[in-house]
């Protein structure tokens, strides 16, 4: 589901996919929340996917309507050169990342909410853009288009009743893709698998088993109670198979630049290879009734951004359901406080009212789902080497001693110390301060800068051969946009 495109106005050349949808006005790959026509991505307030898009006014890159993957581009001479892979963009562009550049830091300013970051190479910078579309008008500048928004909501039924429909909007317009959901032992996936259920959706994956916590003996983080309870099929998988595989799992999720984390999925492939995945991701930022506001878009951590690459390579579309509208969430936490949501809050910390009721009214009982706040998401970027698959291990360490290098890791600290000091000032109301702890506690969520750099450089280095098509790409003439097709 992959794209390349080489623009030198008005010339068109595009490069891309069997999973990517040609059309008179361009292309795409996904699906959206809007009409079903060819344009309806560009104007769409969430689309699920990216492209490739002209109309009367100028050509636009079009990202997802998320923060989780962005697209990426830079320029070459009088030539734009544009991808929604990270790999693909340094491949056309023949670009090398630096081994001096810190990347990790910059890849985790989107967690911030930040939409366009520079990302230095040693062949010239290359930029990010996530979330804003994006101009090129035929004098070749390049100017972010902000997204339409969607109107508020206004209260709860307002708000389930909006996000079923784009959910029923998103699954009309890729009508060749049949919905699987994520779903675990807590709220936000479950919730999510009641929408989709209600149109037709019958299957789910879930993660086995999470990481420890200290409220609980048991590690289990199955949701295959609640997905049985909904009449689906559950398929249920191991967070730590990957580490068992030889086939270098963890290249594609490093390859983004984030944190790797969804390495867990991997053993999902064959589940997941021509479907919609519906994932719940940015539920805490949505739901959580006691998150502090943050500024639009701000994330609390990277999970669900290391998907990119390996979505693209397996082809299926993803949609993160809660982040329609997302830039709505001090609204969804007000909707959280009301005296109509009284009854679903049971005054715990880990609290999210919307979820439970969505999921009690569908006759999901209390007891079956969020009670103990898990995690199933991988430790590469907490563990270093240790979380590697063997095989993994010792291609990376080749691939550092290849450039008469080592492999090194130094754990960092400070966790226990910024969790207190989190509660500690927000308990006093000092939100400056509390700010200020949880910035730095973001900046080591992230790879040791080192050891970052050596695991995303040698990612990039095996996903590349998969791009080699759009190392030398032709100029195709344009009136309108001219594919050419790579696979």
């Amino acid at each position: 589901m992959a794209w390349v495109a080489r623009i030198t106005p008005p010339d068109v050349a595009l490069h891309f996919g069997s999973g990517v949808r040609p059309s008179d006005a361009g292309l795409f790959e996904g699906t959206w929340v809007g009409e079903p026509d060819d344009l309806a991505p560009l104007r769409s307030t969430t689309p699920f996917g990216s492209g490739v898009l002209v109309d009367g006014q100028g050509l636009y890159l079009v990202p997802p309507g998320h923060m989780l993957e962005g697209i990426y581009w830079c320029r070459r001479g009088q030539q734009v050169v544009a991808s929604n892979s990270l790999v693909g963009l340094l491949t056309a562009a023949g670009g090398e990342l630096d081994p001096a550049v810190s990347y990790s830091g910059l890849f985790n300013e989107s967690v911030d909410g930040t939409m366009h970051t520079s990302i230095p190479t040693l062949g010239g910078q290359i930029e990010t853009c996530f979330h804003d579309n994006m101009c090129l008008d035929l004098d070749g500048r390049l100017t972010a288009v902000p997204k339409p928004r969607e109107d508020s909501f206004h209260g709860f039924e307002d708000y389930r009743r909006r996000l079923a429909a784009a959910l029923a909007s998103a699954v009309t317009n890729a009508p060749s893709h049949e919905m699987a959901v994520t779903i675990s032992s807590g709220y936000d996936g479950a919730a999510i698998a009641v929408l989709a259920g209600e149109l037709g959706c019958r299957r789910a994956v879930t993660i086995s088993e999470g990481k420890p916590v200290r409220e609980s003996a048991s590690l289990s983080d199955s949701g295959e109670i609640v997905g049985r309870k909904l009449g689906m099929a559950v398929s249920s998988f191991d967070r730590l198979a990957y580490q068992r595989r030889d086939d270098l799992p963890e290249a594609d999720f490093l390859a983004t630049g984030f944190s790797g984390e969804e390495v867990v999925f991997s053993a999902m492939a064959a589940e997941l290879r021509g479907r919609m995945l519906v994932s719940a991701f940015v539920g805490d930022g949505m739901w959580w009734m006691h998150r502090p506001p943050r500024p639009n878009m701000w994330r609390s951590d990277q999970s669900g951004s290391s998907f990119g690459e390996w979505r693209l390579r397996v082809g299926f579309i993803h949609v993160p359901l809660p982040c329609f509208a997302a830039y709505h969430h001090r609204v969804t936490r007000a909707i959280s406080h009301t005296a109509e949501m009284r009854p679903w809050v049971v005054g715990r910390r880990y609290d999210k009212p919307i979820a439970r009721r969505i999921l009690e009214e569908a006759g999901v009982p209390r007891d079956m789902f969020g009670v103990t706040k898990r995690a199933a998401s991988g430790t590469l970027h907490a563990d270093g080497p240790r979380a590697f698959a063997p095989a993994t291990r010792a291609a990376l360490e080749a691939f550092a001693a290849s450039e008469g290098r080592s492999v090194t890791f130094r754990r960092r600290g400070r966790g226990l110390l910024d969790r207190a000091g989190l509660k500690i000032t927000r308990r006093l109301g000092i939100e400056p301060i509390a700010a200020r702890i949880e910035r730095r506690k973001l900046a080591l969520a992230v790879m040791e800068p080192r050891f970052g750099n050596l695991a995303l450089r040698w990612a990039v280095s095996v996903v590349r051969p998969r791009y080699a098509a759009v190392a030398e790409s032709p100029v195709v003439p344009h009136p309108g946009v001219v594919p050419s097709v790579s696979r």
